[in-house]
């Protein structure tokens, strides 16, 4: 089978499968393990991951298969190829990020061979594994045949067939419903491939971005894809999965629920979606108003045409934008236009226009004339367009038939691309056999091609003669930016998209309707050097207003400015931890992270603290950046933690944390467990009646009125909070343990230390900070707030010195250890 015919049959294969089902399967398997053969791998692997955003397949690769004696069960030979070639495709597989089970079994346990003694015997040696893992599960697939008892000639067998209706597959039916099996996997919990996590490994230590997208090869949004991607592919590990065309309601819930497991299992930092309605219905859908428990994680968007162009317009569709851009962390546009059309939504502060970045150099030596075995003299008339109405494929055929029938006998006009709306791409093949039937001359002369391979495309358009574009929209023509950039003439509908690109008579030709088409057609053929030289005119144009670099830079910015407003970076025992942080949450400022880098153990405690700690805690903990120097400087002492405490009545926050977590977990190698808890201040410590060896807390300090945003007030004169910490710690913290506090001078200093001295505790200064703030950003926080500070110095509450011109002020910031006054 030649490459592209099977090629075909594998997009053949998930077309049907999601016609069947409606949605993306959730791995991919093949009859007797065709899928990891090496021709079939080699195609397959780039298939289901860059075009449907598949990245998890079944490996049969079970151990120890040599030495097992054949019998009517197990064939040796078929196995231990099937072994061989999926050891190949492995890396075939991971090179395309696909990944798999850690392990496999069942190629030695088919039929009779299926008992509970040589599975448990299996099960045994697999969990050796696990001291290796580093706390992640470890999953194993079971390949199992059972089926229907009965004989070859049963009635049941008219329907499943006699090898379903086998002794042996009876067997292994029996044997899975058994008291004796059920004891054999206690302890094991089944698993889905939808649920199986994306191993830890080196390359987690980038951002993990997901691109959601139209990703059928030869359109524009796939295309598009593909430029960011390649872009965002030293910063991150960039996946991709395909838009749904059903988004009514419950294909739309459906969907919702499929995008949170992808992103838990993915360990995604970030999604990108093409397509503000296609893409960002589904991504507001998954990830906005989310229950507290579930992953916020943040999306932004491009506005790639259609959706600004003309799904706006429709009320339900409009709404189920503005739903998407309300949430979103940024917004891509086009143009200017598009920009300014989408002016009365919600849309994000974070807003870059960006055209395409055009690059058509191209190693492909294709030629589409050899493939379409064009005559020397025969000029190639490209269309690049999908056949669905809005291209404006028909009604460009019928007006152009009879020209080219007529006068442009030698022109063979070929339309690239795939029949998106299958009625439309069905009336359209029916209309041009009935215009070939009036023409017989058109015969083979004008070609309904699926389109090609991007490298491939580039090298056609080099054979270009000109280059057609009849959309009812456009955001920016990929199409007609890359001819133009190539130096092919290029004759386009006139429509604003299109008017963003050609200057008609400058560097193109526009055609005002269908009806002006032919004569628009004949100019460019009847005015050779006018054509020419518009053509020179485009290239020059499109390689100083829409460079591939200027793109690629500009993504690149955006991606870093994004994570930076949802994540902090920090230092941790020498590789750099990415802590999520919510959209409602004010940032880690530069002068806390150096303020907490310092943490530090009293001689007492470095002399006798035990080499394993119980627990400890971190209160209020937020992103976790407290706590996890807490446990840094632990492990610098030489000591392990069994369980770190993290407390937060912000649940989102912990749903946050709860992805840094699980993404660093092969970075925190000096801590058992961590637990994250909702209750409030040391609620939760007191509730389950335990006591912690060190524990850090930054409480909210800002004082200020009721009704202040809770993640700033620290009450009234900002000590609020802390005091009724404190007065709870000594219940809490073990006899000769240490609490680390941030405090700082707004929040009432002398009644701090009031409170510490009173529950018998002593404080001992780690660093200190003198810091600048502007009343101008506390009065942005809240209304009245600069004047409330104003008072609360005035009082003797809070500690810090105006300046001269009283529009801002210092004061100071400390690290404080607190540790039992000795009796």
């Amino acid at each position: 089978m030649r490459d592209d015919d099977l090629a075909r049959e594998i997009r053949e294969q998930f077309e049907a499968f999601i016609a069947l089902t409606g949605e993306l399967p959730s791995h991919v398997d093949g009859h007797h393990h065709i899928h990891v053969e090496p021709a079939v791998a080699q195609l397959l692997a780039g298939i289901m991951s860059r075009e449907y955003g598949v990245y998890c397949a079944r490996l049969p690769r079970e151990g120890g298969l040599g030495a097992m004696a054949v019998d009517a069960d197990f064939d040796a030979g078929f196995q231990l190829a099937v072994v061989a070639a999926a050891a190949a495709a492995e890396p075939v597989f991971a090179a395309e990020g696909i990944y798999s089970t850690a392990a496999f079994l069942g190629q030695s346990l088919m039929g009779f061979r299926l008992q509970p003694a040589p599975m448990a015997t299996a099960l045994r040696a697999l969990t050796s594994m696990l001291a290796t893992r580093n706390d992640e599960a470890l999953w194993v697939e079971l390949m199992v045949h059972p089926g229907l008892a009965g004989s070859a000639d049963a009635d049941n067998s008219k329907h499943h067939g006699s090898f379903c209706c086998s002794p042996a597959r009876a067997h292994e039916m029996a044997m899975l419903q058994s008291p004796e099996w059920r004891d054999v996997i206690a302890g094991w919990k089944p698993g889905s491939f939808r649920e199986l996590p994306r191993p830890l490994a080196a390359a987690d230590a980038r951002p993990n971005l997901l691109i959601y997208s139209k990703l059928t090869p030869a359109t524009g949004n796939a295309e598009t894809a593909r430029r960011y991607a390649a872009a965002w592919s030293a910063q991150a590990n960039v996946r991709m999965r395909p838009v749904p065309v059903d988004i009514g309601p419950a294909a739309l819930a459906r969907e919702a629920m499929r995008l949170r497991q992808f992103a838990k299992r993915e360990r995604l930092d970030l999604a990108v979606g093409i397509h503000m309605l296609r893409a960002g219905a589904p991504l507001a859908a998954a990830f906005s108003n989310v229950a507290a428990d579930t992953c916020p994680l943040p999306y932004g968007l491009l506005a790639s045409g259609t959706d600004a162009n003309a799904d706006i317009d429709l009320p339900e569709h409009r709404q189920a934008i503005g739903t998407a851009l309300a949430q979103a962390d940024f917004l891509l546009c086009l143009n200017e236009e598009q920009k300014l059309r989408l002016s009365a939504l919600p849309r994000p502060a974070d807003i870059t226009v960006l055209g395409n970045g055009i690059d058509v150099t191209t190693a492909s030596n294709f030629s589409l004339r050899g493939a379409l075995k064009l005559a020397a003299q025969a000029r190639l008339i490209l269309f690049p367009a999908s056949l669905r109405r809005l291209k404006g494929v028909l009604p460009l055929i019928e007006r152009l038939a009879t020209p080219l029938a007529e006068i442009f006998r030698d022109h063979v006009l070929v339309v690239l691309g795939p029949a998106l709306e299958a009625g439309y791409a069905a009336e359209l093949r029916a209309r041009l056999e009935t215009l070939v039937a009036g023409h017989p001359t058109l015969e083979g002369r004008i070609v309904l091609h699926a389109g090609l391979p991007h490298g491939d495309y580039l090298a056609a358009l080099k054979e270009a003669t000109l280059v057609l574009n009849a959309s009812e929209h456009e955001g920016l023509s990929h199409g007609l930016m890359e001819a133009m950039a190539a130096g092919v003439p290029v004759l386009a509908r006139d429509i604003p998209g299109n008017r963003q690109l050609i200057r008609d008579g400058e560097n193109g030709r526009l055609f005002a309707d269908f009806a002006a088409l032919p004569a628009a057609y004949a100019a460019c053929f009847a005015e050779p050097e006018t054509s020419t030289r518009m053509a020179e005119c485009a290239r020059t144009d499109i390689a100083r207003r829409f460079p591939a670099d200027i793109e690629r830079q500009a993504l690149v910015d955006l991606l870093a400015r994004t994570l930076a407003r949802r994540q902090t970076m920090l230092p941790f025992a020498g590789v750099t931890l990415r802590l999520d942080r919510t959209a409602d949450t004010h940032p880690v400022s530069a002068e806390n992270l150096a303020l907490f880098a310092p943490l530090a153990l009293s001689p007492a405690a470095l002399r006798d603290w035990p080499l394993r700690l119980p627990r400890i805690a971190d209160i209020g903990c937020g992103c976790g950046v407290f706590g996890l120097r807490l446990l840094e400087t632990i492990a610098a002492s030489g000591r392990r933690v069994e369980n770190l405490l993290f407390t937060d009545p912000h649940s989102a926050s912990l749903a946050a944390l709860t992805r840094t977590l699980t993404r660093h977990r092969a970075q925190l190698t000096m801590l058992d467990r961590a637990e994250l808890d909702d209750g409030s201040l040391l609620a939760p410590l007191r509730r389950r009646g335990e006591r912690v060896q060190a524990l850090s807390f930054n409480l909210p300090q800002t004082p200020g009125p009721q009704g202040f945003r809770l993640d700033r007030s620290g009450g009234a004169d900002g000590a609020e909070l802390i005091c009724r910490l404190l007065a709870e710690l000594p219940e809490v913290l073990a006899d000769d343990g240490e609490a680390f506090l941030l405090h700082i001078g707004l929040a009432h200093p002398a009644r701090v230390r009031a409170d510490i001295a009173a529950i018998g505790f002593c404080e001992t200064v780690v660093t200190e900070q003198t810091r600048h703030a502007s009343f101008a950003d506390y009065e942005a926080l809240h209304s009245g707030l600069a004047d409330y500070l104003r008072a609360e110095h005035a009082a003797g509450r809070a500690e810090f010195v105006p300046d001269a011109s009283g529009e801002g002020f210092t004061y100071r910031a400390h690290l404080v250890r607190l540790r039992r006054a000795p009796e």
